[in-house]
């Protein structure tokens, strides 16, 4: 057997502590989906035990989301990916969840210990991840973790611009995450601090693979987006990205009007679709748009 879909089963930590039992016996296994399984702290424990004891050495894809997951649950988890747990794996969700900093702390440690170097998706959505977390896990892409990820998943946490600004040090200063091609940072608590040392961060090269970026629903406005679009004008940066979402901020005239001289003068050349509120007000980014056949949905959703 190689896969085992429990998504959705509904089953309780009782019937998940058995299976984790059962697990070492698993030995082609390289898919395991317990997708809002009722998996809580008890669960997760329970395989970390199994993992730690060499089980599931082939698991590629490990669906933990939409869980009662904690950071207590976190750390057990990450003290078996420290002893060399699941070492070939490559997607770990663990969307949804109850994951704060303390969690994320353990996650990071466990990555600058070495674990899951050939991890290329990890989700992150929905938890209650804050500044404090983002610069542990800061701290160990510096060291060159995660060196071959290519997507991550923060949307919807609780990343302010302290976070930001931790996470874009690296990015910059060692080109970290360099094979990225999607991050979601929407739903966070990001200023234009934030904003403005990102696109430092991308003038200076970082994240040139990067072809979907999201910062939906957080809190910058013309300052960050001026920042932007210096970043994309004078360095020519983020010339694979396709998708750009930057609804739901508090972006004026002025940011829109920068956005527009920047996409007139050819930035962002692979662009394919921009999402941007109330973006029709603005003539000069509709018809920048239009003239290069970028898609743009506005919202009028308060700001």
């Amino acid at each position: 057997m190689q896969e085992l879909d429990l998504d959705w089963s509904g089953w309780g930590d009782a019937e998940l502590e058995a299976l984790a039992v059962a697990l070492p016996q698993c030995t082609e296994l390289s898919t395991l989906k317990l997708m809002q399984s009722s998996c809580g702290n008890g669960c997760l424990t329970a395989l970390s035990k199994s993992l730690s004891s060499g089980a599931l050495d082939k698991l590629a894809y490990l669906g933990l989301g939409f869980n009662q997951l904690r950071d207590d649950g976190m750390v057990a988890l990450c003290e078996a990916f420290v002893r060399g747990a699941a070492p070939w794996l490559k997607e770990l969700w663990l969307n949804r969840n109850q994951i704060a900093d303390a969690g994320l702390t353990a996650f990071s440690n466990a990555l600058g210990s070495g674990a899951l170097a050939s991890l290329y998706v990890l989700g992150l959505t929905g938890n209650r991840i804050a500044d404090a977390g983002v610069v542990s896990l800061a701290h160990c892409l510096a060291g060159g973790a995660l060196a071959n990820l290519q997507i991550l998943w923060l949307n919807s946490n609780q990343i302010g611009d302290a976070g930001l600004k931790a996470l874009a040090k690296p990015l910059g200063s060692s080109g970290s995450m360099a094979q990225l091609i999607l991050l979601d940072l929407g739903g966070n608590q990001l200023g234009d601090e934030g904003i403005q040392s990102l696109s430092a961060a991308l003038a200076n090269g970082a994240l040139g693979q990067l072809q979907f970026l999201s910062l939906v629903a957080n809190r910058f406005g013309d300052k960050g987006v001026n920042t932007l679009a210096g970043a994309l004008l004078d360095s020519g940066c983020l010339a694979s990205l396709e998708f750009l979402y930057l609804r739901g901020n508090k972006i004026g005239d002025e940011g829109l009007g920068s956005l527009s001289e920047a996409l007139a003068k050819g930035s962002l050349k692979n662009l394919k679709a921009l999402s941007i509120s109330r973006a029709d007000r603005k003539l000069k980014l509709k018809q920048a748009c239009a003239n290069r056949r970028i898609d743009f949905e506005t919202t009028h959703r308060k700001e």
